[in-house]
C-alpha cells in the first residue's frame, strides 16, 4: 500500500486543482445552452450530444491532471519501488477518475429531465462519459506501467552508482573511482529521445516561470538550449552533459514553478546513465 503521506498528497493535490474545473465546465454547458437556444435547438438530440462531448473531454483533461499529480506526489513522498507498487497506482488512478466522472456527470446530466427526450436516448450522456471514464482508467493504467518501470531503472542506477562510488584513501591523497569521477561516461542512448523531450518541455516552461528574474531566466534556458544540442550530437559526450545538467541543476531545481519539468529532466537523464543530483 502506499504511504499516507503520498495518498493525502494526491488527494488534496487533486481537489485543489479539480475545483476550478467546476467553474469552466458551468461556463461551458452555458455557452453551449445560449448556442442551442439561439438555433432552437433545445432539448433535442443536439443538446445530449453536446452534453456528452463537453463531458467526455472535460473528463478527458481531469484524467490528465489526475496521472500528472499522482507521478508527482509519488516522485516528492513515495518510498522506493516494490512488487505492489504498480497494482497501488492504478487503485489510485481508477479511484480518481471515477470519482472525477461522478462529479462531471453532475454538472453534463439530463437524468431530471430525461422525460423530455425519447427513452432510448436518456442514458446517451451517462453512458458517453461512463465509456470514456474506462477508456481514461485503461490508459492511465497502462502508464503506471511505464512509470513503476522508470521509476526502478532509475533507482537500479543511483544504486548502482552509489556502490561504484568507492574512495580509497592512502599516504597522499584520495583516490575516487566510479562514473562520477572519470571523463568517460556510458550513456544508453535508448533513453536519448525522453531526455531531449524533458528538456524541451523545461525549456518551453522557463519563459513562464515567475520564480525566477528575468537574467536566471535567459541564462537557464541558453544552458537548457545547450543541453538539447549536446544530446542530440551523433556521439554525446557524457562529460558535457553532466557538467551542464550540475549547473542548471544549481537554479532550477529550487524553482517551485519548475519542479514538475525539472523531475522529468532529472529522471531521463538517470535512465540515460547520467549521474544527477
Amino acid at each position: 500500500m502506499l504511504e499516507t503521506e503520498v495518498i493525502n498528497c494526491i488527494r488534496d493535490s487533486i481537489d485543489a486543482e479539480s475545483r476550478p474545473r467546476n467553474a469552466v465546465l458551468g461556463a461551458a454547458i452555458q455557452a453551449s445552452q445560449m448556442q442551442l437556444a439561439a438555433r432552437g435547438m433545445v432539448r433535442s438530440s443536439n443538446e445530449l450530444h453536446e452534453r456528452a462531448r463537453i463531458g467526455s473531454d472535460e473528463l478527458t483533461v481531469r484524467a490528465e491532471i489526475v496521472w500528472g499529480l499522482i507521478q508527482r506526489c509519488h516522485r516528492a513522498f513515495g518510498a522506493p519501488p516494490n512488487e505492489h507498487l504498480a497494482a497501488d497506482l492504478q487503485q489510485q488512478v481508477a479511484e480518481h477518475i471515477t470519482a472525477q466522472a461522478t462529479v462531471v456527470l453532475g454538472y453534463v446530466d439530463l437524468q431530471n429531465l430525461a422525460n423530455f427526450f425519447p427513452p432510448n436516448t436518456r442514458t446517451h450522456v451517462r453512458d458517453a462519459v461512463t465509456v470514456r471514464r474506462n477508456e481514461l482508467i485503461k490508459k492511465f493504467s497502462n502508464e503506471v506501467r511505464f512509470y513503476v518501470q522508470a521509476v526502478r531503472q532509475a533507482t537500479a542506477a543511483a544504486n548502482q552508482e552509489r556502490a561504484q562510488n568507492i574512495h580509497i584513501h592512502g599516504n597522499v591523497a584520495a583516490l575516487q573511482t566510479g562514473d562520477c569521477a572519470t571523463a568517460h561516461i556510458h550513456l544508453d542512448i535508448a533513453h536519448g529521445g525522453r531526455f531531449v523531450r524533458a528538456l524541451e518541455q523545461l525549456l518551453a516552461a522557463i519563459p513562464q516561470s515567475a520564480d525566477m528574474t528575468d537574467d536566471q531566466r535567459a541564462e537557464s534556458g541558453e544552458v537548457v538550449t545547450d543541453l538539447i544540442a549536446a544530446a542530440r550530437a551523433p556521439r554525446p559526450n557524457g562529460s558535457k552533459l553532466v557538467g551542464l545538467l550540475n549547473g542548471l541543476a544549481l537554479t532550477v531545481q529550487t524553482v517551485a514553478s519548475l519542479r514538475g519539468a525539472w523531475d522529468l529532466v532529472r529522471d531521463a537523464a538517470r535512465l540515460m546513465g547520467i549521474p544527477v543530483p
